[in-house]
């Protein structure tokens, strides 16, 4: 039975809502108004009276609905005042109900989650903690703790930083609140309004919800473009976007060279190696950076070497004489390595380790004529013709009778050469040969019958091309081959030599930053005490002996980085400061202990700040060297900026800058600046506000380096 009734009640409501859709959403929004007014009224949802018939069940519910969403709302919003009023998130004793209490918790911790957010000038924008956590973050993280303002006091801050944080710049999404008309009798009956409907006296009148309004028929609504008439709340630093219903804030931002803007509106990397945006040479690799790309020379492979443009040339071992074969083989150089051949008639062994003979007669690979026979001999063959009794002259049988072989006139003395000639055996013959003369760089042979090389780098290898050159053997002279970083020398005495190139006296010693240093086939850069020298060799970079911890500065004394070395600061406050060391060391004013001496004390600049500032040799002028920022302001404040110590020979000047939001004291330097020099400059801004003087001092330890660089 309470199914059937359950289902029956369903079937009349589903019929109901197709006759009349426009009523139906009338009795909710009347009964959600209901819910909300009981919330404000009474403690509880309980008792809350169905003033209408139809749809009553229905009504019942939008207005329990309405009413616990009101005081989820009411009891939230006193947990994120609890939380920015910087007190502890315990749910007060006069909170009725588990509703109330299950609401105030949860927004009070979640705004304290914010406040930390907006310290640490992180994003506001938060979407993973819920609603209406998420809320509660955003809206604490965007406006922070809530300050009095008869307790606000005038503060400075050195390079731009306010003592009070601004609310961090983030996209932040506008709501658009629909608040529901309180809807009578006859918008119950029926209404032609699209969006909401009143009761008047004479009848009905319709209204739009917020971020919208009323078109000239009197029953639609049209969007309201928020960002072209004006009444958006986005800050100078946002663009406004116009949505239905409301408007989005969205920052501006502009990406630098390097970077691209993406759809979350942030800036990437472009890689230009990958996208070949880059104008490296083939011989170079890109490699990437954050914002722009690096050219580097390749490394080349084992058998190659690098030459002066990036490329790899091939090492010719061969030439060279860095390889390693076995007996009876010879060097042969192949790209990016060599290889070992045997000599013609020989093969290696299958251990690959020594050449052998190869045995042609065996493998039938001779070119012996048909009716002779081949014999083998080491690294070659012979092919033997029959024998024959008889012999020509010039040739006599062998001892079997075999063959005929050649006679050797030389030797048996049946020659006929004259006294002063040498005899030359030949095949069959001989001949008679004058003494033979050879020219330079060659010599007889053993035979005296040719002249043959003289080998001038076996002779004399070592010194004959000098350090860096290596000799090459050439028919009747050489050639002395110079190694990278050196060249041909003036040639003396018939002799050639290598000599070294001074790289410091040609264009590439000027690539040094600092001075240059020639070695043999090469040079360096050398730095000055107190720099060491860059990842790539060339430029100086400053050693921080302040942060490696290699100054000698004592317990009592500070120690500030220079260019090229360091200095140690004895850092005192004066009577009546405090000294606070955090991000910098300063001294803060303290109370005036005597009404005696209160006015002498109060006259005493509030805060001393140090600053340390490292200037090139050769700046410029009109250098700006630092910035001192007052941030809050008045309208009859009077402020000065002035040089009041270290300044007698007036090589700085200050100028006062002002803006919208805040008041800025820049030193410049007056003259070029030509180290080694330091200076102690006091910045002082006076401020009279309020019929009462109060002075801010920056101490600045100015050091010119020796070098420009």
């Amino acid at each position: 039975m309470l199914l059937t009734g359950y289902l029956l009640f369903l079937f009349g409501f589903a019929k109901s809502l197709a006759q009349n859709p426009a009523s139906f959403e009338n009795v909710l929004s009347a009964c959600c108004v209901e819910g909300k007014q009981w919330a404000l009224e009474h403690d509880t949802c309980e008792g809350i009276q169905v003033t209408v018939d139809t749809y009553s069940q229905i009504c019942a519910v939008a207005q329990e609905k309405c009413c616990m969403q009101a005081k989820n709302q009411e009891s939230c919003q006193l947990g994120i005042k609890t939380a920015r009023s910087m007190a502890a998130c315990e749910v007060p004793n006069h909170r009725n109900g588990q509703c109330d209490r299950d609401g105030f918790k949860p927004c009070c911790d979640c705004c304290a989650l914010g406040l930390k957010a907006f310290g640490l000038s992180l994003s506001c924008h938060m979407e993973i903690l819920g609603e209406p956590c998420n809320s509660a973050y955003s809206e604490c993280c965007l406006k922070g703790r809530l300050i009095q303002t008869d307790d606000r006091d005038a503060g400075t801050s050195d390079d731009s930083t306010p003592l009070v944080r601004p609310s961090p710049i983030v996209p932040v999404l506008s709501s658009t609140r629909q608040d529901s008309g309180i809807n009578g009798r006859r918008c119950l009956v029926a209404n032609d309004c699209e969006h909401l409907c009143h009761d008047t006296p004479d009848g009905i009148e319709c209204a739009c919800r917020e971020g919208y309004k009323l078109n000239i028929d009197g029953q639609s609504c049209d969007d309201i473009n928020e960002c072209v008439i004006g009444t958006h709340t986005c800050q100078e630093t946002q663009i406004c976007f116009n949505t239905v219903g409301g408007f989005n804030c969205q920052r501006r931002i502009s990406c630098g060279t390097g970077y691209e803007l993406t759809d979350t509106n942030t800036c990437n990397d472009i890689d230009e190696c990958e996208l070949e945006l880059h104008d490296c040479t083939p011989n170079l690799n890109c490699v990437n950076l954050r914002g722009s790309f690096r050219c580097v020379a390749k490394v080349c492979g084992e058998g190659y070497i690098t030459d002066a443009t990036g490329g790899c040339i091939d090492i010719d071992e061969c030439r060279a004489g860095d390889y390693s074969c076995p007996p009876r083989s010879r060097c042969v150089n192949t790209v990016g390595s060599y290889s070992c051949r045997c000599i013609e008639g020989l093969v290696f062994s299958k251990e690959q380790q020594i050449c052998e003979d190869l045995d042609e007669c065996a493998l039938g690979i001779s070119n012996c004529q048909s009716g002779t026979t081949c014999i083998n001999t080491n690294g070659s063959f012979t092919c033997l013709e029959p024998p024959t009794l008889t012999c020509t002259a010039g040739y006599q049988p062998n001892h079997d009778e075999t063959i005929c072989v050649d006679v050797n006139e030389c030797e048996t003395g049946s020659h006929t050469c004259a006294d002063g000639s040498t005899c030359i055996n030949e095949i069959g013959s001989f001949r008679c040969q004058d003494p033979i003369r050879c020219g330079e760089g060659t010599r007889p042979s053993s035979n005296k019958r040719s002249c043959i090389d003289i080998n001038e780098c076996d002779e004399d290898d070592t010194n004959r091309c000098g350090v860096g050159g290596v000799c090459v053997n050439l028919p009747g002279t050489y050639r002395c081959e110079c190694s990278r970083g050196f060249r041909k020398g003036n040639i003396s005495s018939g002799r050639e030599t290598c000599e070294d190139i001074d790289e410091c006296k040609l264009a590439m010693g000027s690539h040094c930053k600092y001075q240059c240093m020639n070695t043999p086939g090469s040079y360096s850069c050398v730095c000055p005490h107190g720099y060491t020298l860059s990842r790539y060799g060339r430029t100086c970079k400053d050693i921080d002996e302040c942060a490696d911890k290699t100054d000698n500065c004592s317990a009592s004394e500070t120690c500030f980085n220079t260019r090229g070395g360091f200095k140690c600061v004895a850092l005192e406050c004066p009577t009546n400061y405090a000294k606070l060391t955090s991000r910098r060391i300063r001294c803060m004013r303290e109370s005036c202990k005597t009404a005696r001496d209160r006015r002498a004390c109060s006259k005493l600049p509030k805060q001393i700040s140090f600053h340390n500032i490292t200037v090139l040799d050769g700046t410029k002028t009109d250098k700006p060297l630092f910035r001192m920022s007052f941030v809050q302001s008045f309208p009859n404040d009077r402020y000065y900026f002035l040089l009041t110590k270290g300044n007698d020979d007036r090589a700085f000047r200050v100028t006062k800058k002002k803006n919208k939001k805040r008041q800025t004291g820049i030193v410049y330097t007056m003259r070029p600046m030509h180290g080694p020099r330091d200076y102690v400059v006091d910045l002082t801004l006076k401020l009279y506000r309020r019929r009462r003087w109060t002075s801010f001092v920056s101490r600045l330890y100015i050091f010119v380096s020796e070098f420009k660089f």
